[in-house]
């Protein structure tokens, strides 16, 4: 009897036990889960940054670094979150945000640089979104690189006050909006750049995004890609030379007799050509790309044989101009159509030599009187 009762008062006790054990573990199991949202971006953000840079000589050279874009916000719409999936998710839920930079730039020539163009390498600081202040960097150093093990935390979203559900778990609530459209860029001169550099339109960054809630943690492979930043424009660094050290080149004929005047274009009889020596400096950049240099002479007051362009107009004169030879007589054209190659020394000095004379435009004999013009001589990249 005493075996009986005391089994009888066992038993419950064991059942009792086992029943709060059951009770516990799903409660157990909600603390310790990590929940992700997914399908959160149906339609990416896009981000265009047209970099267009005017780069000075004293800056354009190899292995220089310049900042075109420092902690710039780039005008672009922010999205809402709009995740399909929100599986458990409440008024109360409160989710942890991550983001992931990948860019497919190519190993830039310089170490933590991407590659831009033949001559530019460049360096990116992305971000956190700007709706929420932006305030947070990340610095990317590897390129290409697709899939990153560093993430910036964009902080916690409560769904009580927004919500990133497609579906909010509290009727009313504003979507939780984003934009990741802040960046600094630092550019490394491969190459002196001469003339332009294009920067060819291109991917440059995108940012990807993983939403939980629970005691887990992200990863990239929970991430999808929430924005695109693409880039285009182009480097200008114009061509930098020096004629005649900025003075005029002076040119006297002195006193002519007119009936030395014997044809329309030709050079007077007894008259010696007047030697015109057109000195130019560029700059180092210019030094090894002289053969995409032009040189060209145009007369201010237009020509006077619009066939040739052979003789330059005087001003307040039709019967009397100018023609210009090159260094073998040949008659050279004013009117800006003829280009000369530019030859430059290691110092990036250099000259041509031509020679000029007055001629007259018709059949009479220019009238007696002083007579001017100019030509004006223009240097310019190919």
């Amino acid at each position: 009897m005493k075996q009986f009762r005391w089994a009888w008062l066992f038993t419950p006790h064991r059942l009792h036990v086992l029943i709060l054990l059951s009770g516990l573990l799903p409660v157990l199991q909600a603390f310790g889960a990590t929940t992700y949202l997914s399908g959160c971006f149906p339609t990416k953000g896009r981000v265009d940054v047209p970099l267009n840079y005017d780069l000075s000589a004293e800056d354009n050279y190899a292995g220089n670094r310049i900042q075109p874009t420092i902690s710039f916000v780039f005008p672009s719409d922010p999205h809402a979150a709009q995740c399909s999936s929100c599986p458990g998710v409440t008024g109360t839920t409160t989710e942890k945000i991550y983001s992931y930079r990948t860019t497919p730039l190519p190993t830039g020539r310089t170490a933590k640089y991407g590659k831009l163009t033949n001559n530019l390498d460049i360096q990116i600081s992305a971000f956190s979104d700007t709706v929420s202040g932006g305030g947070t960097a990340y610095l990317l150093e590897t390129y290409p690189n697709q899939s990153p093990t560093t993430s910036l935390f964009e902080g916690d979203n409560s769904e009580a006050t927004q919500s990133l559900c497609a579906n909010s778990p509290v009727a009313g609530n504003p979507k939780r909006l984003f934009n990741w459209n802040k960046i600094s860029l630092s550019l490394y001169i491969v190459n002196p750049i001469f003339g332009i550099e294009t920067i060819p339109n291109q991917l440059l960054m995108s940012t990807s995004v993983c939403i939980f809630y629970g005691s887990g943690s992200c990863n990239f492979s929970k991430a999808s890609v929430a924005s695109e930043m693409y880039i285009s424009g182009a480097i200008n660094a114009p061509l930098s030379c020096t004629i005649n050290a900025g003075s005029t080149i002076n040119v006297d004929f002195e006193t002519l007799a007119s009936s030395n005047f014997t044809a329309p274009g030709a050079v007077p009889s007894g008259f010696t050509l007047r030697d015109v020596d057109i000195k130019f400096h560029c700059d180092s950049t210019a030094v090894s790309n002289s053969d995409k240099i032009k040189l060209t002479l145009s007369a201010d007051q237009g020509v006077n044989d619009t066939g040739t362009g052979f003789i330059a107009k005087m001003i307040g004169r039709d019967d009397i101009g100018v023609r210009m030879y090159d260094s073998n007589d040949n008659g050279i054209p004013l009117d800006g159509s003829a280009d000369f190659p530019i030859v430059l020394d290691g110092n990036g000095d250099g000259h041509i030599q031509m020679t000029a004379a007055p001629v007259a435009t018709t059949s009479n004999k220019p009238d007696a009187g002083h007579f001017e013009g100019n030509v004006t001589v223009k240097m310019d990249i190919r």
